[in-house]
């Protein structure tokens, strides 16, 4: 019987997120016959996939696809009747019935009904033999593994952190900041297998979901082997950190840490990742010492960060989220044997 594997993503392979399933995807593409793949978003670059890994059609491919993609939904009957039967539910959860509450639940039902009604999802038929669901994510992207289990379709979803703790929406913009709410996770829950990437964030949802399956498959990274030596000890001591540039990941007081590093000795930092805290990391380093050389790198693909840490000999690997749900960039530069200092929240 030929094995086939539904692969949800929120944008692989495009653009250059979701970096930790492209070691994984390596191995299922072993495991199953076919893989389909059906991202959220299909904006950006496509990065290569095995030849046995069909890239589905994302559910837009622009910001104007996207925004085009609520009103059509909304002319659906499906649409009005998840929206409705969820809304009275998480006012009933929630003892509440807020703005922004209803605006969460009323997104959600737009992918919800979006996804239901993918090609892809209807080309499967009847014949479900040997099909396997995997929702690489607990949010958005899990939304369809109700409709698919309901079919027979064994399912699994994976939670990491911004889709697994409350307090990650603080990274978000502010009506889902207000509603702290995950439309259907009880009815998601209870028909999969629910995998989390470290034993806390298992701890987590048990308290919440205790009749719920779950289980621990961690992400990883594969030994790098040793990093280049130091040139000599007289050296600027070189500080990595790599992470997107949201409140939750407080780079900001990264480069509050190298800037008081440089006052004791010549320092020099990168970082890897970009978004909207740029600003306030660049209003700190305005005012750092001249003993300190700092590069921003933005963006950049998974291989150039490990071509960073083959050629250039570092010292020092800094993360101080407020919130992870295992931090692969942390493992990634264990690998080349770089020590690392974190804060201890969750599964770190």
């Amino acid at each position: 019987m030929s094995r086939h594997l539904v692969l949800f993503t929120t944008a692989y392979p495009f653009g250059s997120h979701e970096t930790f399933l492209e070691a994984e995807l390596s191995f299922l593409s072993k495991t199953f016959d076919r893989v389909t793949l059906i991202p959220m978003s299909g904006v950006g670059p496509v990065r290569s996939v095995p030849k046995n890994v069909h890239v589905a059609d994302a559910l837009y491919r622009s910001n104007n696809e996207r925004r085009a993609l609520y009103p059509r939904q909304a002319l659906r009957l499906k649409f009005w009747t998840l929206f409705l039967a969820e809304a009275l539910r998480s006012a009933r959860s929630e003892r509440r019935l807020s703005a922004s509450l209803v605006y969460r639940v009323a997104l959600w039902s737009f992918y919800r009904t979006a996804l239901e009604e993918h090609a892809s999802l209807r080309s499967l038929g009847q014949d479900t033999a040997g099909v396997v669901a995997y929702s690489y994510w607990g949010h958005v992207p899990s939304l369809a593994i109700p409709m698919l289990a309901a079919r027979g379709i064994p399912c699994v979803v994976r939670y990491h952190g911004v889709d697994l703790y409350k307090h990650a929406m603080d990274t978000t913009h502010f009506p889902h900041r207000k509603a702290r709410y995950f439309p259907w996770r009880s009815e998601i829950s209870a028909v999969a297998r629910n995998v989390f990437i470290s034993n806390q964030g298992r701890e987590h949802f048990r308290a919440e979901w205790p009749s719920a399956s779950t289980h621990v498959f961690r992400l990883g990274t594969k030994d790098a082997g040793v990093k280049p030596a130091r040139p000599n000890k007289s050296a600027p001591l070189t500080v990595v950190s790599c992470s997107n540039l949201f409140a939750i990941k407080r780079v900001p007081k990264i480069a509050h840490l190298v800037a008081a590093l440089a006052r004791l000795r010549p320092t020099v930092w990168h970082h890897f990742g970009a978004g909207n805290e740029l600003p306030q990391i660049e209003k700190v380093l305005a005012d750092a010492p001249p003993d300190l050389k700092y590069k921003l790198h933005g963006q950049v693909t998974n291989a150039e960060v490990f071509d960073f840490y083959r050629t250039t000999p570092v010292d020092l690997f800094v993360n101080l989220s407020l919130s992870e749900g295992i931090p692969v960039s942390l493992m990634e530069a264990m690998s080349f044997g770089i020590p690392v200092v974190a804060t201890d929240v969750g599964g770190t």
